[in-house]
């Protein structure tokens, strides 16, 4: 916001306008016009005042945020004196809508048991764009949680801060992590710096040791990415990091079909891993008609491809290809999924096989995903 204003100023500066200059236009892109134009408070025929358009802008992004669009700017694109008087031109871009409340849940049958994972998300819960989420997991012998908040616009700045908690717990095996992020929008990107501890309890010995982190998430039209690295250099095992990038991303071909796929890849490094802490692979969220996590290795790739045909209402069908790499081996699975659109949400239902597999020797994914 104040860099919105500061270039203002420069711009003033630059074409010679005085104080008291009367305003000859004012135009503004990319938003609603006349909203904006009234919470400016700068109108032709007036005499311009810096501290006034200073608090306009203010104003605007104050009213976008609390319609759920923290992360709106207004930009300077010019000001110019003229014959006739100034002529500012200004830009907004409103940023995502931060909004609503969305769950996800995804179930797995294999083997006679079935597992799963719940996912809530309240989005701007207490207004200004906030957001807090949870995760429930439960996999073979695991379970998983997950808390997290984020406030958006902290102490004014258009910086956002983020705590999170996540627990692991299995047999004789228990591993919890705190963290605290701050987060910053560059463009069409957000970079973030975290400091967290994490306390892992092997057969009843436990070791707490401090870690940071780096993320970063870019999201431009129908292409996401979000990588993250976290270190752990005090581990008196040596020390460990873990590494994980995401790519996701649909084409449209016409005739109702798109192509949706994505890309992923984590890896961990360190000295005397155990067992849970190598990267699993297999299951609905990953590698579908395989039992989940079957497999489970230093690095992991994996990518998923649907050729998805809309069926109206927002319902579509599509056959599936998911190739993972782990210990050395390609591993495939292929099937059919559906999405149906209901009163409740989305529900996905998919069947999975791999090489080898009889027709009716597959693997059942159901998924849920809606907002209220």
């Amino acid at each position: 916001m104040s860099g919105a204003f500061f270039g203002v100023l420069v711009l003033l500066s630059l074409c010679g306008a005085a104080w008291g200059t009367e305003v000859a236009e004012v135009k503004v892109e990319g938003a609603d016009s006349s909203e904006v134009g009234r919470l400016l408070g700068v109108r032709p025929g007036e005499e311009f005042v810096p501290e006034r358009l200073e608090g306009g802008i203010r104003k605007v992004l104050s009213w976008y945020e609390d319609r759920g669009h923290p992360f709106a700017r207004v930009e300077v694109v010019e000001a110019s004196l003229r014959e006739d008087g100034l002529h500012i031109s200004l830009r907004v871009d409103e940023g995502p809508k931060i909004g609503g409340n969305v769950f996800s849940a995804a179930l797995g049958y294999a083997g006679g048991e079935v597992l799963g994972e719940l996912f809530l998300s309240l989005r701007n819960p207490w207004g200004k764009g906030r957001r807090l989420g949870a995760r429930w997991n439960r996999r073979s012998s695991c379970t998983e949680l997950d808390l997290s908040y984020r406030e958006p616009r902290a102490l004014g700045l258009p910086l956002s801060l983020k705590g999170e908690f996540e627990g692991e717990l299995r047999e004789m095996y228990c591993n919890l992590r705190g963290s605290a992020s701050a987060l910053l929008p560059v463009g069409p990107a957000e970079v973030g710096m975290s400091v967290g501890r994490e306390r892992t309890v092997r057969d009843s010995v436990g070791e707490g040791v401090w870690g940071f982190g780096f993320s970063l998430t870019y999201k431009k039209g129908p292409l996401r990415v979000t990588s993250e690295a976290w270190w752990y250099p005090g581990r008196e095992e040596g020390a460990r990091s873990r590494v994980g990038t995401d790519v996701e991303w649909c084409r449209p071909m016409g005739h109702g079909l798109a192509i949706v796929g994505s890309l992923h890849f984590r890896a961990v490094e360190g000295r005397r891993l155990s067992p849970y802490e190598l990267i699993p692979l297999g299951g609905a969220r990953s590698l579908r008609g395989y039992r989940e996590e079957q497999f489970r290795g230093r690095r992991v790739l994996w990518t998923n491809l649907e050729l998805r045909r809309g069926l109206g209402g927002g319902s579509s069908t599509s056959p599936f290809l998911d190739v993972g790499y782990v210990r050395g081996r390609v591993r495939l699975g292929y099937g059919v999924g559906m999405r149906l659109k209901t009163r409740v949400g989305l529900v996905g239902v998919d069947y999975g096989l791999s090489p080898g597999d009889g027709p009716l020797q597959g693997k059942v994914h159901v998924s849920l995903e809606g907002s209220f």
